[in-house]
């Protein structure tokens, strides 16, 4: 979900999660691995997401990061608003990098990205 916090305030921002699997599936060790710590609730809804999901097959045993964006647009929007960026090659630590996952809200007022 996007928060509504962040909603309000017209942020949007692309979170990198870093995060390992274990032995019986369970995903343990939920990270942020930005820099820069973006705030509006945005870490908390993408450490509550991964760290809600259920167990997972034990083939997928190992660390991962999956970047969220959370962007801005209404449905139909030929140009929604979608922050760019990539995470420094050092902050992978060895982690395997999954498809980003993307959260579009809605908002009337100014925007701010990060």
């Amino acid at each position: 979900r996007f928060p509504m916090e962040a909603q309000r305030n017209g942020i949007y921002a692309k979170i990198y999660a870093g995060f390992r699997i274990d032995e019986l599936g369970h995903v343990r060790d939920v990270v942020i691995l930005n820099p820069e710590k973006v705030g509006y609730g945005l870490e908390e809804e993408v450490k509550r997401t991964l760290n809600r999901l259920p167990p997972l097959h034990t083939r997928y045993v190992g660390d991962y990061v999956v970047p969220f964006i959370f962007g801005y647009g209404a449905p139909g929007d030929p140009n929604p608003i979608m922050p760019k960026g990539t995470l420094p090659t050092e902050l992978m630590e060895n982690r395997r990098l999954l498809d980003t996952i993307v959260i579009m809200g809605y908002s009337t007022t100014s925007f701010r990205r990060f």
